[in-house]
């Protein structure tokens, strides 16, 4: 409301054009609210839902007092924490999407840090986020990535968008700064940890597009 008092929480659910909407399938997933915590994207609670099957565009979610409060004074809002169900899910720009690109590395759950890079990568694919917004989310946080399945998918991400969703004259500079980027994490990384392969083989790949 007008002071700023939550009123309620809905989830919208779109169903592909090709899909009736009797036959939406039902969904049990977990809300998580983050908030910046020490320079850290923090849980700070988790709120189950159930969205029943058939058409249900809008679901308004159950809350407690305490789970309003949560939400209230999130910085960022993921659905599906957990991965309980199988779905696209948007990090949306009212959701904090500009928090998560900044922090994303900081979240300490790696399943959460792969499901919000999911959902950037998702928006990038539909044209929902700019490159350069999700180039520099992962320039950020090649030297804190821990997991090796993450770091090598979104190595390839990056690479993936320069070569495909970037025009051919805007290129360059992109290639440039993502091997900046790399050739610093790599030196930072643990002498012959996992980390660091995967580094130095992006590095030898993104080389071949740069003047270096």
């Amino acid at each position: 409301d007008k002071a700023g008092n939550l009123l309620k929480l809905e989830v919208e659910q779109q169903l592909p054009a090709a899909v009736s909407p009797s036959i939406g399938r039902p969904h049990q997933l977990n809300i998580g609210t983050f908030k910046l915590q020490d320079s850290k994207l923090e849980l700070t609670d988790t709120i189950p839902l159930e969205i029943p099957a058939g058409d249900h565009s809008l679901v308004t979610v159950p809350l407690s007092e305490s789970q309003k409060l949560s939400v209230t004074e999130a910085d960022a809002i993921l659905l599906n924490t957990e991965d309980l169900t199988y779905a696209k899910v948007v990090v949306s720009p009212e959701n904090g999407r500009a928090t998560a690109l900044q922090y994303v590395s900081t979240v300490s759950d790696s399943l959460s840090r792969g499901l919000i890079w999911g959902s950037l990568w998702n928006q990038v694919r539909d044209a929902e986020l700019e490159v350069h917004e999700f180039l520099v989310a992962v320039e950020n946080s090649l030297a804190q990535e821990k997991s090796a399945t993450l770091l090598t998918s979104i190595t390839s991400q990056a690479q993936t968008a320069i070569a495909h969703y970037v025009p051919a004259e805007q290129r360059l500079p992109l290639w440039d700064s993502l091997l900046a980027a790399l050739k610093k994490a790599s030196a930072s990384a643990e002498p012959g940890s996992d980390q660091q392969l995967i580094l130095i083989r992006a590095i030898l790949s993104v080389a071949a597009h740069t003047l270096e």
